[in-house]
């Protein structure tokens, strides 16, 4: 019964430590996880835009992804979604594919993006099994109009394998792994004004 306080707990720190590189780098933004439940509570929109406000942060700079992991209230999450989308916020579906179905309610949510767990991933550039479900992932989402963000992205095989589906937007060890609010944002200059040779320009990092 905590995951409301957690989220909310999150959103909070992450635009505090993150708000002068959001501020200052056009085109950076900022994506925190919400869960199911949260898009129930009657304030959770209020909230997040007083985050962005009290930081500083137009609203466009904040994406929220809607973890899987648990059922989602399609028709309640829909209006919330809605409302988010129209106040700037963009909203994505993470871990797509390994928990509840949505592949009935996916029309209804009107999602920005959809981001492949891991798990499809890690197989791709070996022909395992995951990778027809990444196919079908992305034809999902072309039909929709959805961008398509690849998750656990951990050798150049993958990437390469990814690259050739014409997904361009990755996240994974590849590029970097878990870091401070501090290393990351030095990290992140540093790579602005010297391209890391693992981010070539074609596959930006999510």
């Amino acid at each position: 019964g905590l995951i409301g306080k957690l989220t909310r707990t999150i959103l909070e720190a992450s635009t505090s430590d993150m708000a002068d590189l959001v501020r200052n780098r056009p085109g950076f933004y900022l994506s925190v996880n919400v869960a199911s439940a949260d898009l129930r509570e009657p304030d959770f929109v209020d909230f997040v835009t007083a985050c962005c406000r009290a930081r500083g942060l137009g609203n466009e700079r904040l994406h929220l992804e809607i973890t899987e992991r648990n059922e989602v209230d399609a028709e309640t999450a829909a209006e919330t979604i809605r409302t988010l989308r129209g106040l700037g916020l963009r909203v994505g579906i993470d871990d797509f594919g390994i928990g509840y179905s949505n592949l009935a309610y996916l029309d209804l949510l009107q999602v920005d993006y959809l981001k492949i767990d891991r798990v499809f991933v890690a197989g791709i550039d070996r022909g395992a099994i995951g990778s027809e479900i990444v196919d079908h992932i992305i034809e999902l989402a072309e039909a929709r109009h959805l961008e398509v963000i690849a998750e656990g992205i951990e050798t150049a095989e993958q990437r390469a394998a990814l690259l050739s589906r014409g997904v361009a937007f990755g996240q994974g060890w590849l590029f970097g792994k878990p870091m401070s609010a501090l290393d990351f944002a030095r990290l992140y200059v540093d790579n602005q004004t010297r391209p890391s040779e693992t981010q070539p320009p074609h596959l930006r990092v999510a």
